[in-house]
C-alpha cells in the first residue's frame, strides 16, 4: 500500500510540472499559432492531475489507516 501511495504522490508531481511548464509555454507563445497546443497540454495535465486526486481519494477511502505522504522526509508506515 505504501508503494501505491508513493507512486500516486510522484505521479501528481509529474502532472504539476507538466501544468506549470505548459502554462509558461502558453504565455510565451501568446498570440502565436502554437499557443493552442500549449493550452491543450495544460488542459490535459490538469485533467490527469484531477484523475490522480480521484484515485487517491478512492484509495484512502478503501484503506483509511493509510496516512497521506507529506514529503520525502516523512517516516514511512509499516507495510499493510
Amino acid at each position: 500500500m505504501r508503494s501505491i501511495r508513493r507512486s500516486l504522490h510522484e505521479l501528481a508531481n509529474v502532472f504539476t510540472g507538466v501544468v506549470i511548464a505548459a502554462g509558461l509555454l502558453e504565455e510565451y507563445l501568446e498570440g502565436g499559432s502554437l499557443q493552442e497546443f500549449a493550452s491543450e497540454i495544460s488542459t490535459n495535465g490538469e485533467r490527469g492531475s484531477a484523475l490522480v486526486r480521484e484515485i487517491r481519494e478512492h484509495f484512502l477511502a478503501a484503506c483509511p489507516v493509510a496516512e497521506p505522504i507529506q514529503d520525502a522526509t516523512t517516516i514511512p508506515l509499516r507495510e499493510q
